[in-house]
C-alpha cells in the first residue's frame, strides 16, 4: 500500500489528483477494517474470509467449537 501511495503521489500533477489518492486510501482502509474486524460478533465472518482468501488454514482454527467451525466453513466455501 505504501508503494502504491508513493506512486500515486509522485504522479499527481493537479489538485484533483489528491482527491483520487484520498479516495483510494479510504477504499483500502475500509477493506482492511472489514477484513480484520476483531469484535466478537464478527469473528466467524472474519475467520471465514481469511480462510477463503487462504490467509489461514482450517488447522489454525483448532479449538473452536464444531458449530462455529461449520458456520465458518459454510461462509468460506458455501
Amino acid at each position: 500500500m505504501m508503494a502504491m501511495l508513493k506512486k500515486l503521489a509522485a504522479s499527481a500533477s493537479k489538485p484533483e489528483d489528491i482527491w483520487a489518492i484520498h479516495d483510494s486510501l479510504t477504499e483500502q482502509r475500509k477493506a482492511i477494517d472489514t477484513k480484520y474486524d476483531y469484535r466478537y460478533s464478527q469473528l466467524v465472518f472474519v475467520f471465514a474470509r481469511l480462510l477463503r482468501e487462504k490467509w489461514i488454514e482450517e488447522q489454525d482454527l483448532e479449538g473452536l467449537g464444531e458449530e462455529k467451525l461449520q458456520a465458518i466453513r459454510l461462509l468460506a466455501f458455501g
